[in-house]
């Protein structure tokens, strides 16, 4: 078996095995999602594909960190990181547009909850983006500076599909249990693989173009701050009313947007192998 082979086989079984371990004994103990012995029993969970991308760079093929992407490369990549930092705060904002030329409305008067949220918001779009950042890193170290530079490497575009489609099955144990799933069932889990893949491509080629794993890291921490917005899903809940649930409408309307750039990414060839050679190069 060929060394990157083996080591991609070895991630995959860390990486799934430590995570679905813990979320296990968190099934098991019957915790709350939303609670901190929850958060303290499946923080292996998060760190999994780092676990996983650490032990096999270590020690099953001893290739080091050499293509790892930890430096930040800030200085002549600064532009992709103002993108990443920024871009998934749009798209949760575009996403009321979007609801809106759909018939949403806001109700009159506004509910003084919603009011004293507004003004929180970019704090939690700003803030809570660099605070997620160690998380975010837990997953992106694995998935964008491991498997997807080492799966199909001669066809970018296939590894970022691959890649996204295995990174929903890791997610599966979450959404089948529930603590993912704050919309409707069938649709959560027909969004599941569609928005992996998605995320995959635009983090696969944040990793490229900033040639570090802190760039997808700062879009993974940033789109996860905006989707847990107190304010944004408050606001969406009273916008679409009881008959529809804010999350479901949420996860629809943004792969319009994200969709949008991911099909820039492909068709204009970002990830052809002739321009991830010279992008390495």
């Amino acid at each position: 078996m060929k060394d990157k082979t083996k080591g991609v086989a070895v991630y995959l079984v860390i990486a799934f095995a430590v995570a679905w371990v813990s979320l296990g004994i968190a099934f098991h103990l019957r915790l709350s999602s939303d609670t901190r012995p929850f958060q303290l029993v499946t923080l292996a969970a998060v760190f999994a594909p780092a676990i996983a991308a650490f032990v096999v760079r270590k020690w099953v093929t001893r290739e080091g960190f050499g293509d790892a992407g930890l430096a930040l490369n800030l200085r002549k990549r600064w532009p992709y990181y103002l993108f990443a930092w920024f871009f998934p705060s749009i798209v949760v904002l575009l996403v009321f547009v979007l609801a809106a030329a759909l018939g949403a409305r806001l109700p009159s008067p506004i509910p003084h909850g919603v009011l004293l949220g507004l003004p929180l918001l970019p704090a939690e779009f700003i803030i809570g983006s660099l605070i997620g950042i160690p998380l975010a890193w837990g997953e992106e170290f694995g998935w964008r500076s491991y498997l997807q530079i080492r799966l199909l490497a001669h066809r970018p575009l296939l590894a970022a599909v691959t890649t996204g489609l295995l990174w929903a099955v890791w997610h599966l144990p979450r959404y089948l249990r529930g603590f993912e799933l704050r919309g409707d069932f069938v649709l959560s889990l027909f969004m599941l693989p569609v928005a992996t893949v998605i995320g995959s491509i635009i983090l696969g080629w944040l990793r490229l173009r900033t040639r570090s794993v802190w760039g997808p890291t700062l879009f993974h921490a940033a789109n996860n701050a905006a989707n847990g917005s107190a304010a944004v899903s408050t606001l969406l809940l009273v916008m679409t009313g009881r008959e529809l649930n804010w999350f479901t409408v949420s996860s629809v309307l943004q792969c319009i947007p994200l969709g949008v750039l991911c099909a820039w990414i492909v068709f204009t060839g970002q990830l052809s192998p002739e321009r991830v050679k010279e992008q390495k190069g």
